[in-house]
Protein backbone atom coordinates (compact mmCIF):
# COMPACT_ATOMS: atom_id res chain seq x y z
CA UNK A 1 0.00 0.00 0.00
CA UNK A 2 2.90 2.34 0.77
CA UNK A 3 4.38 1.93 -2.76
CA UNK A 4 0.95 2.32 -4.33
CA UNK A 5 0.47 5.61 -2.50
CA UNK A 6 3.86 6.88 -3.69
CA UNK A 7 3.01 5.94 -7.28
CA UNK A 8 -0.25 7.88 -7.10
CA UNK A 9 1.59 10.93 -5.76
CA UNK A 10 4.18 10.71 -8.55
CA UNK A 11 1.47 10.46 -11.20
CA UNK A 12 -0.37 13.41 -9.68
CA UNK A 13 2.84 15.46 -9.61
CA UNK A 14 3.57 14.59 -13.26
CA UNK A 15 0.02 15.60 -14.27
CA UNK A 16 0.24 18.95 -12.43
CA UNK A 17 3.68 19.66 -13.92
CA UNK A 18 2.41 18.89 -17.42
CA UNK A 19 -0.62 21.15 -17.02
CA UNK A 20 1.47 24.03 -15.69
CA UNK A 21 4.19 23.83 -18.32
CA UNK A 22 2.47 22.66 -21.51
CA UNK A 23 0.96 26.02 -22.40
CA UNK A 24 4.36 27.68 -22.09
CA UNK A 25 6.37 25.09 -24.04
CA UNK A 26 4.06 23.65 -26.72
CA UNK A 27 2.77 25.23 -29.93
CA UNK A 28 -1.04 25.11 -30.23
CA UNK A 29 -0.83 24.48 -33.98
CA UNK A 30 1.57 21.52 -34.22
CA UNK A 31 1.15 20.47 -30.53
CA UNK A 32 4.92 19.96 -30.34
CA UNK A 33 7.66 21.87 -28.51
CA UNK A 34 8.37 25.34 -29.92
CA UNK A 35 10.82 25.72 -32.79
CA UNK A 36 11.83 29.30 -33.61
CA UNK A 37 8.85 30.73 -31.62
CA UNK A 38 7.11 34.03 -32.45
CA UNK A 39 4.55 35.99 -30.42
CA UNK A 40 1.44 37.44 -32.06
CA UNK A 41 0.02 40.89 -31.41
CA UNK A 42 -2.59 39.24 -29.15
CA UNK A 43 0.15 37.67 -27.01
CA UNK A 44 0.06 34.02 -28.13
CA UNK A 45 3.16 32.07 -29.07
CA UNK A 46 3.61 29.65 -32.00
CA UNK A 47 6.40 28.09 -34.07
CA UNK A 48 7.34 30.56 -36.82
CA UNK A 49 6.80 28.06 -39.64
CA UNK A 50 3.49 26.87 -38.11
CA UNK A 51 2.16 30.41 -37.94
CA UNK A 52 3.37 31.11 -41.48
CA UNK A 53 1.44 28.06 -42.80
CA UNK A 54 -1.60 28.96 -40.69
CA UNK A 55 -1.74 32.48 -42.11
CA UNK A 56 -2.00 31.05 -45.64
CA UNK A 57 -5.43 29.75 -44.55
CA UNK A 58 -6.57 32.28 -41.96
CA UNK A 59 -5.73 35.75 -40.62
CA UNK A 60 -7.15 34.92 -37.17
CA UNK A 61 -5.17 33.74 -34.16
CA UNK A 62 -5.66 29.97 -33.71
CA UNK A 63 -6.11 30.45 -29.96
CA UNK A 64 -8.32 33.51 -29.50
CA UNK A 65 -9.44 34.31 -33.09
CA UNK A 66 -8.14 37.90 -32.88
CA UNK A 67 -6.96 39.42 -36.17
CA UNK A 68 -3.25 38.72 -36.65
CA UNK A 69 -1.18 41.85 -37.09
CA UNK A 70 2.43 40.74 -36.80
CA UNK A 71 5.30 43.16 -36.34
CA UNK A 72 8.48 43.25 -38.43
CA UNK A 73 10.46 40.86 -36.22
CA UNK A 74 7.64 38.30 -36.34
CA UNK A 75 7.41 38.66 -40.14
CA UNK A 76 11.16 38.02 -40.40
CA UNK A 77 10.99 34.95 -38.17
CA UNK A 78 8.13 33.62 -40.31
CA UNK A 79 10.21 34.23 -43.49
CA UNK A 80 7.40 36.48 -44.75
CA UNK A 81 9.41 38.63 -47.20
CA UNK A 82 6.39 40.45 -48.67
CA UNK A 83 4.99 41.17 -45.22
CA UNK A 84 8.36 42.51 -44.01
CA UNK A 85 8.68 44.67 -47.13
CA UNK A 86 5.19 46.09 -46.60
CA UNK A 87 5.95 47.06 -42.97
CA UNK A 88 9.31 48.63 -43.89
CA UNK A 89 7.68 50.70 -46.65
CA UNK A 90 4.81 51.86 -44.42
CA UNK A 91 6.75 52.23 -41.16
CA UNK A 92 10.49 52.73 -41.87
CA UNK A 93 11.13 53.29 -38.16
CA UNK A 94 10.27 49.61 -37.56
CA UNK A 95 13.77 48.58 -38.74
CA UNK A 96 15.18 49.81 -35.40
CA UNK A 97 12.51 48.32 -33.13
CA UNK A 98 13.51 46.20 -30.11
CA UNK A 99 11.14 43.61 -28.62
CA UNK A 100 10.83 42.41 -25.03
CA UNK A 101 13.67 39.90 -25.63
CA UNK A 102 16.04 42.68 -26.78
CA UNK A 103 15.77 41.30 -30.31
CA UNK A 104 16.00 43.59 -33.33
CA UNK A 105 14.97 42.98 -36.98
CA UNK A 106 18.65 42.62 -37.86
CA UNK A 107 19.33 40.02 -35.17
CA UNK A 108 16.21 38.11 -36.30
CA UNK A 109 17.50 38.12 -39.88
CA UNK A 110 20.86 36.74 -38.74
CA UNK A 111 19.12 33.94 -36.82
CA UNK A 112 16.90 32.97 -39.77
CA UNK A 113 19.47 33.58 -42.51
CA UNK A 114 17.08 35.42 -44.83
CA UNK A 115 19.37 37.34 -47.17
CA UNK A 116 16.51 38.97 -49.08
CA UNK A 117 15.16 40.66 -45.94
CA UNK A 118 18.73 41.56 -44.91
CA UNK A 119 19.12 43.45 -48.20
CA UNK A 120 15.83 45.25 -47.50
CA UNK A 121 17.17 46.39 -44.12
CA UNK A 122 20.45 47.56 -45.65
CA UNK A 123 18.59 49.52 -48.36
CA UNK A 124 16.73 51.32 -45.57
CA UNK A 125 19.97 52.18 -43.73
CA UNK A 126 19.58 49.94 -40.70
CA UNK A 127 22.25 50.64 -38.08
CA UNK A 128 25.04 48.04 -38.53
CA UNK A 129 27.85 49.09 -36.23
CA UNK A 130 31.09 47.14 -36.25
CA UNK A 131 30.73 45.85 -32.70
CA UNK A 132 27.41 44.16 -33.48
CA UNK A 133 28.43 43.21 -37.01
CA UNK A 134 31.28 41.00 -35.78
CA UNK A 135 28.93 39.12 -33.47
CA UNK A 136 26.32 38.77 -36.23
CA UNK A 137 28.92 37.45 -38.71
CA UNK A 138 30.01 34.83 -36.16
CA UNK A 139 26.38 33.76 -35.60
CA UNK A 140 25.73 33.52 -39.36
CA UNK A 141 28.90 31.44 -39.79
CA UNK A 142 27.92 29.16 -36.91
CA UNK A 143 24.48 28.60 -38.47
CA UNK A 144 25.97 27.97 -41.95
CA UNK A 145 24.23 31.02 -43.42
CA UNK A 146 27.15 31.44 -45.85
CA UNK A 147 25.71 34.09 -48.17
CA UNK A 148 24.42 36.17 -45.26
CA UNK A 149 27.80 36.01 -43.51
CA UNK A 150 29.42 37.28 -46.71
CA UNK A 151 26.86 40.10 -47.07
CA UNK A 152 27.36 41.17 -43.45
CA UNK A 153 31.13 41.13 -43.90
CA UNK A 154 30.94 43.23 -47.06
CA UNK A 155 28.68 45.80 -45.40
CA UNK A 156 31.01 46.27 -42.42
CA UNK A 157 33.98 47.55 -44.44
CA UNK A 158 36.94 46.72 -42.19
CA UNK A 159 40.01 48.93 -42.58
CA UNK A 160 43.54 47.67 -43.29
CA UNK A 161 44.50 48.37 -39.67
CA UNK A 162 41.58 46.29 -38.40
CA UNK A 163 42.66 43.34 -40.55
CA UNK A 164 45.85 43.22 -38.45
CA UNK A 165 43.76 42.20 -35.42
CA UNK A 166 43.79 38.42 -34.90
CA UNK A 167 40.03 38.21 -34.25
CA UNK A 168 39.16 39.95 -37.52
CA UNK A 169 41.85 38.08 -39.47
CA UNK A 170 40.42 34.74 -38.28
CA UNK A 171 36.84 35.87 -38.95
CA UNK A 172 37.78 36.99 -42.45
CA UNK A 173 39.35 33.58 -43.03
CA UNK A 174 36.06 31.86 -42.25
CA UNK A 175 34.19 34.28 -44.51
CA UNK A 176 36.64 33.54 -47.33
CA UNK A 177 35.84 29.85 -46.87
CA UNK A 178 32.14 30.68 -47.43
CA UNK A 179 33.10 32.77 -50.46
CA UNK A 180 34.99 29.81 -51.93
CA UNK A 181 31.85 27.67 -51.69
CA UNK A 182 29.70 30.21 -53.56
CA UNK A 183 32.44 31.36 -55.96
CA UNK A 184 32.65 34.97 -54.77
CA UNK A 185 36.08 35.61 -56.33
CA UNK A 186 36.05 39.38 -55.89
CA UNK A 187 35.61 39.18 -52.11
CA UNK A 188 38.35 36.56 -51.76
CA UNK A 189 40.82 38.72 -53.68
CA UNK A 190 39.86 41.78 -51.63
CA UNK A 191 40.36 40.00 -48.29
CA UNK A 192 43.70 38.47 -49.30
CA UNK A 193 45.00 41.88 -50.36
CA UNK A 194 43.84 43.46 -47.10
CA UNK A 195 45.54 40.71 -45.12
CA UNK A 196 48.82 41.43 -47.00
CA UNK A 197 49.35 37.67 -47.34
CA UNK A 198 49.42 37.43 -43.53
CA UNK A 199 47.04 34.47 -43.25
CA UNK A 200 47.45 32.08 -40.35
CA UNK A 201 49.09 28.78 -41.37
CA UNK A 202 46.09 26.65 -40.36
CA UNK A 203 43.82 28.85 -42.48
CA UNK A 204 46.13 28.75 -45.49
CA UNK A 205 45.84 24.96 -45.42
CA UNK A 206 42.10 24.93 -44.75
CA UNK A 207 41.23 27.54 -47.40
CA UNK A 208 43.40 26.02 -50.10
CA UNK A 209 41.84 22.62 -49.37
CA UNK A 210 38.37 24.17 -49.77
CA UNK A 211 39.41 25.74 -53.09
CA UNK A 212 40.74 22.43 -54.42
CA UNK A 213 37.65 20.54 -53.24
CA UNK A 214 35.34 23.05 -54.96
CA UNK A 215 37.47 23.18 -58.11
CA UNK A 216 38.13 26.90 -57.78
CA UNK A 217 41.27 27.28 -59.92
CA UNK A 218 41.19 31.10 -59.82
CA UNK A 219 41.06 31.00 -56.03
CA UNK A 220 44.00 28.59 -55.89
CA UNK A 221 45.97 30.96 -58.11
CA UNK A 222 45.28 33.75 -55.64
CA UNK A 223 46.46 31.64 -52.72
CA UNK A 224 49.63 30.68 -54.57
CA UNK A 225 50.31 34.39 -55.20
CA UNK A 226 49.33 35.77 -51.82
CA UNK A 227 50.30 32.98 -49.43
CA UNK A 228 53.94 31.89 -49.80
CA UNK A 229 53.54 28.95 -47.41
CA UNK A 230 51.16 27.33 -49.92
CA UNK A 231 53.25 27.91 -53.03
CA UNK A 232 56.44 26.69 -51.32
CA UNK A 233 54.97 23.57 -49.75
CA UNK A 234 55.34 20.62 -52.13
CA UNK A 235 53.54 18.20 -49.83
CA UNK A 236 50.54 20.51 -49.68
CA UNK A 237 50.39 20.73 -53.48
CA UNK A 238 50.25 16.93 -53.63
CA UNK A 239 47.51 16.95 -50.97
CA UNK A 240 45.51 19.54 -52.95
CA UNK A 241 45.91 17.40 -56.08
CA UNK A 242 44.42 14.45 -54.17
CA UNK A 243 41.50 16.58 -52.96
CA UNK A 244 40.75 17.80 -56.48
CA UNK A 245 40.94 14.30 -57.95
CA UNK A 246 38.79 12.83 -55.18
CA UNK A 247 36.06 15.38 -55.96
CA UNK A 248 36.35 14.85 -59.73
CA UNK A 249 37.81 18.34 -60.34
CA UNK A 250 40.01 17.22 -63.23
CA UNK A 251 40.95 20.69 -64.51
CA UNK A 252 42.00 21.70 -61.00
CA UNK A 253 44.10 18.54 -60.67
CA UNK A 254 45.82 19.32 -63.99
CA UNK A 255 46.54 22.87 -62.83
CA UNK A 256 48.15 21.60 -59.61
CA UNK A 257 50.34 19.15 -61.53
CA UNK A 258 51.56 21.98 -63.77
CA UNK A 259 52.18 24.18 -60.72
CA UNK A 260 54.18 21.45 -59.01
CA UNK A 261 56.37 21.00 -62.10
CA UNK A 262 57.28 24.70 -62.34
Amino acid sequence: MKFQGQSILLLLYAFIYTVLTTDEQVCDICTDYFRNPVVTNCGHKYCAHCLHDWRLRSQECPHCRANLNLGLIEKIRAHDVNGAKFIIEKKPEAINQINENNETPLSAVVETGNEEIFNLLMQNHVDLNKANAGRFIDIALDKNHDKLAISLFENVGYTKEEYDQDVIAIRSGWVVKCAIKVGHIKLIEQVLKMLHGNVKEEFSYSLSHAAATCGQIEVLKMFLNFIPIVSNHEDLLHDLFGRALENNKIDTAKFLIEKNEE
